[in-house]
């Protein structure tokens, strides 16, 4: 074999490899209780549903009861029932629980999934401004001494 030839040979099996391995490193991956694997980017967990949103349709609601694994590739605010809030990246481990490594390097915080209250929350819009939004103004009854006659 010449030269050229192993180059080329090396080009044409290693491209399509490195091709088809980088695309899920980039993604958040799900696997589901009857094993399919779902790929996408996490973009909340709120009222026992995820919301995962995927380049190849539009954003797909999980029940989160039926999710085997996760594993996200990027930061994640987890909101905890105790009010607690940790940031970092997720993977589900051993015995239904979630490892949290909130920065590179460092020793990941292990939480249970049952923990977890919700994932991402969006922000609650600003109170709008008008009749709806104004406070109630209570009526006080004047004691009887300040009543005018």
């Amino acid at each position: 074999m010449t030269r050229k030839n192993l180059f080329v040979w090396a080009l044409a099996t290693f491209i399509p490899f490195i091709l088809i391995t980088a695309n899920p490193l980039c993604a958040d991956e799900i696997v589901l209780e009857n094993g399919n694997i779902l790929s996408g980017t996490i973009v909340k967990l709120e009222g026992g549903k995820l919301t995962l949103k995927t380049d190849y349709s539009q954003p797909i609601e999980i029940q989160s009861n039926k999710i085997r694994k996760i594993e996200s590739n990027q930061v994640i605010e987890i909101h905890l029932s105790s009010g607690e809030v940790l940031k970092g990246k997720i993977k589900t481990i051993e015995g239904g629980k979630m490892a949290v490594e909130e920065s590179p390097g460092q020793t990941p915080v292990k939480i249970e999934w049952q923990k977890v209250a919700s994932l991402n929350v969006p922000p609650k819009p600003p109170p709008k401004w008008g009749e709806a939004s104004k406070p109630e103004i209570r009526k006080q009854k004047r004691p009887p001494w300040r009543l005018k006659p």
